[in-house]
């Protein structure tokens, strides 16, 4: 008897630490050293210095990461412009984002953010 006691509390202690994550638990504003994500279920976009991104909503949500498709654009030096197609990649512990973007030739990321943290975007050198 006991020993089922115990198997069931397992269980179910089991089920509850397995809470499946949505796409409403990455939205917010996310900001890290001069990078600003902004996640809704109406909205995504991208910002650093030189390049601005579009993302296509909804965001595809497995478990604690996130995957998305959008477009980059330069923002800046030299007058030059450049769109390109994007991807968006995140992975979510607790206020915290880790966010790759990619093509990886730009060089973007990873970047660390942090839920709700105002950051400045420095322009485009």
């Amino acid at each position: 008897m006991t020993r089922r006691l115990f198997c069931l509390a397992a269980l179910v202690a089991g089920l509850a630490c397995s809470e499946s994550l949505g796409p409403e638990d990455f939205y917010g504003v996310w900001g890290g050293t001069g990078v600003r994500l902004t996640l809704s279920n109406t909205q995504a976009t991208f910002e650093s210095s030189c390049w601005g991104g579009e993302i296509a909503i909804p965001i595809q949500v497995d478990g604690d990461d996130f995957e998305a498709v959008g477009t980059l654009n330069s923002q800046g030096g030299a007058g030059m412009s450049e769109s390109r197609a994007a991807t968006f990649s995140g992975h979510l512990s607790g206020d915290r984002l880790t966010l790759v973007v990619g093509p990886t030739i730009l060089g973007l990321g990873p970047y660390s953010l942090h839920r709700n943290e105002q950051v400045q975007i420095p322009g485009c050198p």
